[in-house]
Order: C-alpha cells, then sequence, then structure tokens
C-alpha cells in the first residue's frame, strides 16, 4: 500500500451520533475495525452494518476490500420481484448477477437493475427468456462487464436474435459459452464475436460446443490465452476425441493454456494416460477417482469433487512436482495434512468441507503451530494459505489467536476468488 492509499485508508473513521445510535460509539480509525471485523463471522458483519450510517460505510469498505467472492447474487422466479425493490444501498455490494428466470421477461421489468447493471462485472445466464433486444436492452448498460456466461442452450438467441455477437465489449475479458448439444450447425456470428473482441482472453465452453464449432475456429486467427473444457457426458472413445481436438486446435494457436473440468466415464489407465499429450494442461478438475493421475509437468492446479489424494503417494508427487493449487470439495483432513507434508510448492490451498476429524484437527479447530512445523520438514517448501469455510476460520482464531504463521496462513474462504469458476 502506497503512503497515499495508507493516508486515506486512516482516514476513514466511525463514529456514533445521537442520530445513527443510541450509544456512542468512540472514534475508530479503519485499521482498528478491520482487526475488529477478523474476529466476526460473516452473518455479524452485515448485521453490524445495518446499525448505522458509518457502521455501512466501514463493513462496505472492508468487504469490498477482502471478501472478492462476496457481493454475487442469483436471480430467479421467486425473488425477481424483490430485486425490482432492491435499495440503492445494497445495490452497491453486488458485482455479479446469476439469472435463472423460466418465466419470460421484458425490458421495462429490467428498468430497476439498471443501477446494477452499471457497475456489475460478471453475467451469468443460466436460464432467461428476455423479450426484447438482448443488447440494446441489457448489455448495452453493463459498462463494466468483464465475464459474461451463457448457458444451456442449443443456439446463443437472446431476446429478439444474436445481435448482441456482432457488438465490441470493451471491458469483457472472459466468455463462458454452454452447448450440451452436439450438431452440425454453427453459429456464425460467433467468428465476429471474437474478431470485434480480441481482448477476451479466456473462453470457457463444453467439449460439444468446440466440437460444433472447430471448423470456424481453426485457420480464423482466434486466439486466447485460456481455454477452459468441459467435459460432462459421454460419447464413443470421449478421452481420445477430448485429446486430439485439444492438440488440433493448440497447434492453429486457438490457446496457450488449457483447463480440464472433466467427467470421463473411462476409468482405462491408458485412456487416462492420454491427458498426458495435451499441451499447456494447467488445471485439472476430476470426478471420478478410478485412475491414477499421469505425468503431468505443466499442471499448476488440481481440483477434486471427494477426496483424492492419489493412492500412491511418490508417484503423485513425481507426476504432479509442478503443481501450485489443490482445491477439495469434500476431504478428510488428513487428505489436508498429506498435501501440507509432501508437495513443496503448493501455495493455496482451499477445502469446502472437512468432513472427517485427524490429527491436528479436532471440533473445527486446526493446530496451525503443529501442521507449521509438518511445513518446515519438507525440503523447499514454501509458505501455503489454506482456506477453510467460516465456522472453521472463527473457531480455529478463537483458539489459537494466530493464523499467520512462517509456512501456513489460514483465511476464510470468501477472501479469495478461487479463479477456476469460469463455468
Amino acid at each position: 500500500m502506497s503512503k497515499n492509499e495508507h493516508k486515506n485508508h486512516n482516514d476513514m473513521v466511525v463514529t456514533g451520533t445521537s442520530e445513527e445510535s443510541l450509544r456512542p460509539i468512540p472514534d475508530l480509525n479503519i485499521d482498528c475495525l478491520e482487526e475488529l471485523f477478523e474476529w466476526i463471522s460473516l452473518a455479524d458483519l452485515f448485521v453490524i452494518r445495518r446499525t448505522c450510517k458509518r457502521f455501512k460505510q466501514a463493513v462496505d469498505y472492508y468487504i469490498k476490500t477482502y471478501y472478492p467472492a462476496v457481493g454475487k447474487i442469483e436471480i430467479s422466479d421467486k425473488n425477481f420481484a424483490q430485486f425490482q425493490r432492491i435499495e440503492s444501498n445494497c445495490i452497491k455490494l453486488i458485482k455479479g448477477i446469476r439469472f435463472s428466470i423460466k418465466g419470460p421477461v421484458i425490458a421495462d421489468q429490467m428498468e430497476h437493475l439498471k443501477e446494477c447493471f452499471n457497475q456489475v462485472e460478471d453475467i451469468r445466464i443460466t436460464n432467461l427468456k428476455f423479450h426484447g433486444d438482448f443488447y440494446e436492452d441489457f448489455l448495452k448498460f453493463c459498462p463494466k462487464l468483464k465475464y459474461l456466461s451463457v448457458q444451456y442452450c442449443d443456439k446463443l438467441k437472446i431476446g429478439t436474435g444474436n445481435k448482441w455477437l456482432t457488438q465490441h465489449y470493451p471491458t469483457l475479458q472472459h466468455i463462458h459459452f454452454d452447448d450440451k448439444i452436439y450438431g452440425a450447425e454453427e453459429i456464425s456470428e460467433l467468428k465476429t464475436f471474437f474478431k470485434l473482441n480480441p481482448q477476451i482472453r479466456t473462453l470457457s465452453s463444453t467439449i460439444y460446443f468446440l466440437l460444433k464449432h472447430t471448423n470456424l475456429f481453426c485457420g480464423a486467427n482466434i486466439h486466447f490465452d485460456y481455454l477452459i473444457v468441459s467435459v460432462s457426458g459421454y460419447f464413443e472413445d470421449e478421452m481420445t476425441c477430448v485429446c486430439n481436438l485439444l492438440n488440433r486446435l493448440h497447434r492453429y494457436g486457438f490457446y496457450k493454456h488449457v483447463n480440464i473440468r472433466g467427467l470421463f466415464y473411462s476409468s482405462d489407465q491408458e485412456e487416462i494416460d492420454l491427458l498426458g499429450s495435451v499441451p499447456a494442461l494447467e488445471k485439472l478438475f476430476m470426478f471420478n477417482r478410478e485412475a491414477a493421475i499421469p505425468h503431468l509437468p505443466d499442471l499448476k492446479e488440481l481440483r477434486f469433487t471427494l477426496s483424492g489424494i492419489p493412492s500412491e503417494l511418490e508417484a503423485a508427487t513425481s507426476n504432479l512436482k509442478n503443481i501450485e493449487r489443490i482445491y477439495f470439495e469434500k476431504a478428510p483432513f488428513d487428505s489436508v495434512l498429506l498435501i501440507v507434508q509432501h508437495f513443496p510448492k503448493v501455495k493455496l490451498m482451499k477445502v469446502d468441507d472437512i468432513v472427517v476429524d485427524g490429527m491436528h484437527f479436532k471440533k473445527n479447530v486446526i493446530d496451525l503451530k503443529a501442521i507449521n512445523n509438518e511445513r518446515r520438514k519438507l525440503n523447499g517448501a514454501c509458505k501455503m494459505t489454506i482456506y477453510v469455510k467460516d465456522t472453521i476460520y472463527l473457531a480455529t482464531k478463537y483458539a489459537t489467536t494466530n493464523t499467520q504463521l512462517s509456512l501456513i496462513a489460514l483465511k476464510r474462504s470468501e477472501t479469495h476468488e478461487w479463479e477456476h469458476d469460469y463455468y
């Protein structure tokens, strides 16, 4: 933080007044409040936010600064009417919207949300029957849009047509197209879309979408830094098909790095080993764990739905020697400890839910000093930050006080926006 930023940072104070609080609150600078907020759950922070205008200002600043994952909402049929009456002070915290509205929506019904659109950076369409021009009545009012997802459609037509695919979006960096239907029909406007928006660095899509548009993409001089591919269905020789397609796209310069999110039905080791032929494979999200992970020297991130430390740990440390990030949706603490003890380059690990206690973890409390000592025994180990849910973070902080040790740090999951979520 620069000196000027630090000065502005400390100039923010919270004081109580007779109009805002029944009891006066001593003057506190933002640094003091941030230390206080570290001991409070997110749910209680939002309660504090409603106590007075100045606490609202302080909490908003704290959440925007330290909780990038907070501020994403879902608008569905059940709550759409509620969001049409949303208060302006709540709008300021919203930066991402997922639409899952099955009923028809007309442009006028979006009018009240346009203040939201003005600051929103992330829009995901999982279901939206929009009666209007998707660009003129919707996307045109999103000047800060960085990420756009259009899911569950066999064509990308929204509203009156595909005019929105023939526009330039200067801030757009990531696009996700989810087409689960594989057919011969191409969407010709896509070529125009990518030519008009060369600033887009990440394309996320299903394998079906890529197969349908392979001829359109190859040789069209379209390039991405990252390609994220989701494989979630069965077709003949799926592993061979996926790997051959990714190799072909890479030869055309279509992508520099690739991430695979795969529900591969095959557990045959020879087929799984084909993943090793995919160039620049940096992230892998595996649902099935029947087969061992092959030698993947470029892999930086690995994610499992369930605890998935390979049974042959020695082979895993060799095959995944450059792994830097591990993500468990569910895991016993023994799996967490194995990562601490055997993967020296892992910098970040997130565990959505620790489902079984183990050595150095009981009743939601992690013995940070003990696992820091375990980490110290590993030759060349870097410092690792472990992200856990709020209940584990607070229980550990109250029990141990210090959550920042020399080789281990503990943080809440919401304080880091995990970058795998482009689908």
